[in-house]
């Protein structure tokens, strides 16, 4: 999976900040104290591993609110062997982590070899096998 992109349209003090077409290999940036680099850092991990991945005291406190009116998120563009997708947290970010169906999907996408389920919602508790089963169809094995 390559990133090709992304679209935030407000996270911390980056805001409709719209890069397109990466190259492909590594990408460096770059910039002056205060620039926006640990927060663009902080916007990919959030979408890529979800908000539910924050440990400890960021966890309980936002340390990149959205500053000003709009969309607190955003998109990634991806490039996998199969295609293009564009990945959207503004519906991941409001539940606090993804369904199973959509980490099912996300993986096999990804062209992931294998998935393992390692976290359920504590309100899932008893349901695990009935999550586990959504996320492998999503997945297709």
């Amino acid at each position: 999976m390559r990133i090709q992109g992304w679209k935030i349209d407000r996270y911390g003090v980056l805001g409709e900040y719209v890069v397109q077409d990466l190259p492909k290999g590594l990408v460096v940036f770059q910039g002056p104290n205060e620039s926006g680099k640990s927060t663009l850092l902080a916007f990919l991990r959030c979408m890529l591993f979800g908000f539910s991945g924050l440990r400890g005291h960021r966890r309980r406190k936002n340390l990149y609110p959205a500053l000003g009116e709009g969309r607190h998120g955003g998109t990634l563009n991806l490039q996998t062997e199969e295609g293009s997708f564009i990945l959207d947290r503004e519906v991941a970010q409001k539940k606090f982590h993804l369904t199973a169906r959509e980490a099912g999907e996300l993986a096999k996408k990804a062209g992931a070899k294998q998935m393992t389920i390692f976290h359920f919602s504590p309100r899932y508790m008893g349901k695990e096998g009935q999550i586990y089963q959504e996320a492998v169809k999503a997945f297709g094995s």
